[in-house]
Order: structure tokens, then sequence, then C-alpha cells
């Protein structure tokens, strides 16, 4: 094979962290002008592959070659060197400064006397965004962008900088439906003129840009497919060679619903917070999933944070067991069987230098106490027990959090929450960011929480997901409950019009 006939040839690229192979063995061929899309499972491998290819991580094993010849990525600036950008999953667009500072950022143009040229600087960055198709003001202040206008600036960073290759980690993962449409449409336009690497979770958006599809399992390389259109190779083929199972198991990613659910545990009556949400009504049944979707900007979230204490309400009434919480805060909520994990996994969901057992055990920390002392070998035990039901791929519970995949970490803050047996789960976004491996294990885990009698509340923007999972659905739309529907009403076309805000029957 003649490496010249690649942009970039990945060979034989092996990765340890202490004993533990992230990247065993590992080739990738990067045509030219091309998407070729990375699929695994969380842990699988991407996103080291991903860092060694931008100089990120640099000791590691294997040849990297560009257009045929031999190099050694030893930094970002390196890489960057040689033409290879990378666009990260977590922005590392800084707010407090304009949008062309951001683009910019340390190779600001200079005047003859030394200072910045601020009208070059402004300029180029107009003539870069133009060139996305954004319209966006080089002189406004980042944060005040959307997640998906900081998304592009991010990638305008890049494009700055001059690549021949383009590196996206999952760079629709905070994205709403139409802000992924606009940005796999700029991957058509890029793929023109370079070679992108693209990582996702959401087949797909793989299926509807990508060239050539590459599967890693276990840090090991599978398979690379070609992509002839979006039905083939199909979805189900896909998740078959990523998992490890046959198509004909993945007939069902859903587990069976639930025939028979119990009394009304939670019941929620025209909560408000004005100017965000007006009179929102529900209930959650024993032993029942109930599911909350909508576009973004429905409000969702902020409807199930105002329920678990986090966040003041204007007015309402939030019942549990039919008794009123006078005073809805997060303790209150907690002692009164309420536990909630939140869609910012990083921002609130995990401690960055806190080992996998402490994680766990924090929701029953006093349960392995006396007298003032914690017990570890009784922590130890609880950490080990959910790390085994969750099927949470660790090399030791004494591991650092940050050291696990994501889907691995959503684990973990799920095993937090179900240490404490909560009578009311409310689950936001469980799925973002994770593989579907990952998601079908959580999909079963809902279930199998419910079935012991859990009233499970799921917040979700995956519309195959919200009725797979639901046994009923709330659609909400710009802060207002549009309408809700049983189990035998769940359809796509109605669930579509109640997003858009309107209301079955008009």
């Amino acid at each position: 094979m003649n490496y010249n006939d690649f942009a970039l040839v990945a060979k034989s690229i092996t990765k340890d962290y202490g004993a533990n192979r992230a990247l065993d063995n590992v080739d990738l061929f990067l045509d030219y002008n091309g998407v070729h899309a990375l699929l695994g499972a969380n842990g699988a491998g991407k996103s080291t592959l991903m860092k060694v290819l931008a100089g990120i991580v640099n000791e590691y094993e294997g040849q990297i070659y560009l257009n045929g010849k031999e190099i050694k990525l030893t930094s970002p600036h390196a890489a960057m060197a040689h033409g290879i950008g990378m666009v990260h999953q977590e922005l590392s667009v800084l707010p407090n400064i304009t949008v062309a500072e951001n683009v910019y950022l340390n190779r600001f143009p200079k005047t003859k006397l030394g200072t910045v040229d601020w009208n070059k600087l402004y300029d180029d960055c107009t003539k870069i965004l133009e060139s996305l198709g954004l319209s966006i003001d080089p002189r406004m202040m980042l944060g005040k962008l959307t997640v998906a206008d900081r998304q592009m600036v991010e990638i305008a960073k890049v494009l700055s900088m001059n690549p021949r290759i383009i590196l996206l980690d999952e760079p629709t993962s905070a994205l709403s439906e139409m802000e992924i449409q606009r940005l796999l449409e700029l991957i058509r336009t890029l793929k023109k003129n370079h070679s992108i690497v693209f990582i996702t979770h959401k087949l797909d958006e793989m299926l509807a840009v990508s060239d050539k599809i590459t599967i890693l399992r276990d840090g090991k390389l599978l398979d690379t497919i070609d992509v002839v259109d979006k039905t083939n190779p199909s979805e189900k083929e896909l998740v078959s060679k990523m998992i490890g199972v046959s198509s004909g198991d993945l007939s069902e990613m859903f587990p069976q619903k639930s025939k028979e659910t119990g009394e009304v545990i939670l019941e929620v009556e025209g909560l408000t917070n004005k100017g965000v949400y007006e009179d929102i009504s529900f209930n959650v049944k024993k032993g029942e999933v109930v599911v909350f979707t909508g576009l973004k900007g429905a409000k969702r979230t902020e409807v199930m944070r105002a329920v678990f204490g986090a966040d003041p309400f204007t007015h309402g009434t939030i019942k549990v067991r039919g008794e009123k919480l006078k005073t809805v805060t997060i303790q209150n909520a907690v002692k009164s069987g309420m536990a909630m994990v939140t869609e910012d996994r990083k921002g609130e969901g995990i401690v960055p230098l806190m080992m996998v057992k402490d994680h766990i055990s924090m929701s029953t920390i006093s349960e392995s106490a006396r007298a003032g002392f914690i017990n570890k070998e009784k922590l130890g035990e609880k950490a080990k027990t959910y790390v085994d039901k969750l099927k949470i791929k660790v090399h030791s519970i004494n591991d650092l959090i940050t050291s696990l995949s994501g889907g691995n970490q959503q684990k973990v803050v799920l095993a937090k929450w179900l240490a404490a047996n909560p009578d009311i789960l409310i689950l936001d976004e469980p799925t973002r960011g994770i593989d579907v491996g990952a998601k079908i294990e959580i999909y079963k885990l809902i279930r199998q929480v419910a079935d012991e009698g859990t009233a499970v509340l799921v917040v979700t923007s995956e519309l195959p997901e919200a009725i797979g999972l639901a046994d009923r659905l709330y659609v909400m739309f710009e802060g207002k409950m549009i309408g809700e529907l049983s189990e035998k009403d769940i359809d796509t076309d109605k669930i579509m019009h109640m997003m858009f805000g309107q209301r079955i029957g008009e």
C-alpha cells in the first residue's frame, strides 16, 4: 500500500495508561478530501486516537505518516504546524473576550509599530465567519452567543490556522436538531477541501456525512467500512459490530414497558416561574417511566430543577405521596425520596479529583459511618456492588472518575443516586454524549429501576428515545405544557406537531 495515496496514515498505534491499554495496534488510513468517522463504545479508544493525531498524547508506539512522510507529533503546536487542527468536545473558547479575539488568540495581527491591528483582526475574522455562512459580529463578546454559535467559532478558530486535516470530537453533542443540520451541512462543504476525522455517537449523523467508518472496540481495530449511502451500512449493522452482538439481538433497543403501575408518587400543580415557564402540571406513578420532550428552549430542564429544589419558582405546588412540600430545597427533596441526575455531567455531576468509590458513596456516606468514622471497607463493598450492577468499566474502584470514558462517568453518577434507593428518580438527558451500546444498558437500567417501583422522570431531546422509553409522555414548548400522551397514543407525527407548539385537536 502506497502511503502517498492518503492524507494521513496512522500505523500500529498503541497507547497504555498504566495497566490499561487504550489503543492496541490501531491503523487509520485517512483519504484526501473526505470524512472518516470513528465509531465505538465509550472507552473504545476513539478520543485517545484523536488526541494522538492532535499531538495532545505524545507518548505512544507506532508511526504517523503525513502525505507519505513519517512525522512525530510531540504537541498540539507541532500538529498544527503539520496542518492538523482539532475541535474538542469540551469548548475551549473564552466567554469574556470578543469572537475575533477567540479566533485569533495568541496570533493577533500587528501594525508596523508592534501594536494589535484591530481593523485587520476584525476583517480577517469576518471573512472566516462569512466563509462558514455565519453572520456573527466579530466584536461581540463570545459569552453572549448560543452554544451552537460558540461551536461554530471554535471551528472558525481551527480554520483560521489553515489546516488540511480537521479532527471533530463530538461537535454536535450539545446542539439542537436544527443546529446539528447546519453543522452537518458545513462538514459537507469542508470535506471538499479538507480531510476530516469525525466522532459522533449519533449514527444518523455519521451515515449522513461520512465516506468511511472505522470501528473500534476495547482499543482494537475491528473494521473499516465504506459508506455507500445513509442506509448502507445500516445502523443495526454498525451497532452489531460496535458492541459485539448479532443484529438479531438488536431488534429491540428498548426493554418492554410497564404493564402495571401503582399510586401517584409525585404530583406537580401549576408550577410557574414568571418569564421562564408557566402553569406546569403533571404526575408520575410508582413503577412508571414518564418522559418530557420538546425542542431546545422548551424549559423542561428548568422545570425539573425547580421540582428538585435546585432553582426557585414563583408559585405552584409539589406533592410527594399526597403531601405538599412546604419548602422546596434540594435537602427536602432528597429527604422526601427524590434524586436527580442533571444534564451537565461535568459541571454538576462529578468531582474531578474524586475516586469512583467515593462518588458512588456520596449520597449514602452516613450509612458507612459509625461514631464519626467512615467504614472504608463497607464503602468499598457498596461501590463494587454498583460497579458490577451497572457494568461500569474501571480498572479499580480507586480510579479517578476523570480517567473513565463519558459513558462510564454517567453510570457512576447514576450509581450515586441509585445507591440511595430513591422513590422518584429524575434523569435529565441521561444518554447525552454516550455511545449506542451504553445507551442500551442505561435504557435497561431505567426500566429495571421502574419495575422495582421507582417513579422515573426522563428529559430527552431524542425522539426515538422518548418514544421507546415512555409509559406516558409530556411535550413542552417555550415554557408551556402542550399536552400529554398515553402509551397507546404516542406517535411520531403527534409529538412533532406538539414540539412546535400545536396542541392535538387544534
